[in-house]
C-alpha cells in the first residue's frame, strides 16, 4: 500500500489516517486529503474497508473502558505516591539524627582523673594524709 501525505490531490475513495486512526472519504473522481504533510494516509479499497471499519469500532468499544480504568488507577496511584512521599519524608526527618556543625563527636574527652584533680574536696585530702601517716607508722613498727 502506498503512503500519501495529507493535503495531497488523490483519486476518489477511502483513505486511512495512520496517526489519527480515522477514515477520510474523498468524493468524486479527484479530491484533496485533509491535513498537512505530517499526516500519513493509506488508500483502502472498498472490500478492505468493509472489514476494517467494524474491527476499528470493536477495538474502540473494547479498549475504551480499559483506558478509563487505567487512567483512574494511574490518577489514584499518583495521588497515593504524593501522599506516600510526604509520609516517608516526615518519617525520615523524625528518625534521622540532626546535624550540628561544629560539634566533634569523635574527639577525645579529658581523662576523668585529671578533671577530678582540679576540684578536690579538702576533707578527702585530710583523710588521705591520715591514711599515709598510718601506713608509715605501721611500716616503722
Amino acid at each position: 500500500m502506498k503512503r500519501i501525505g495529507g493535503g495531497s490531490t488523490v483519486h476518489g475513495g477511502y483513505y486511512w489516517n495512520l496517526k489519527g486512526w480515522d477514515i477520510a472519504a474523498v468524493q468524486g473522481e479527484v479530491g484533496r486529503l485533509p491535513g498537512n504533510q505530517a499526516d500519513t494516509y493509506l488508500h483502502v479499497p472498498l472490500p478492505a474497508m468493509l472489514v476494517l471499519v467494524p474491527v476499528l469500532g470493536a477495538a474502540y468499544a473494547l479498549f475504551l473502558p480499559a483506558a478509563g480504568i487505567a487512567m483512574a488507577v494511574w490518577g489514584a496511584g499518583k495521588k497515593l505516591g504524593v501522599v506516600g512521599k510526604a509520609a516517608v519524608e516526615e518519617l525520615a526527618a523524625t528518625v534521622s539524627p540532626t546535624w550540628r556543625p561544629g560539634e566533634a563527636h569523635f574527639a577525645s574527652k579529658p581523662d576523668r582523673n585529671q578533671a577530678g584533680d582540679k576540684a578536690r574536696d579538702p576533707s578527702l585530702e585530710k583523710l588521705q594524709k591520715e591514711l599515709e601517716q598510718k601506713r608509715h607508722s605501721e611500716k616503722k613498727s
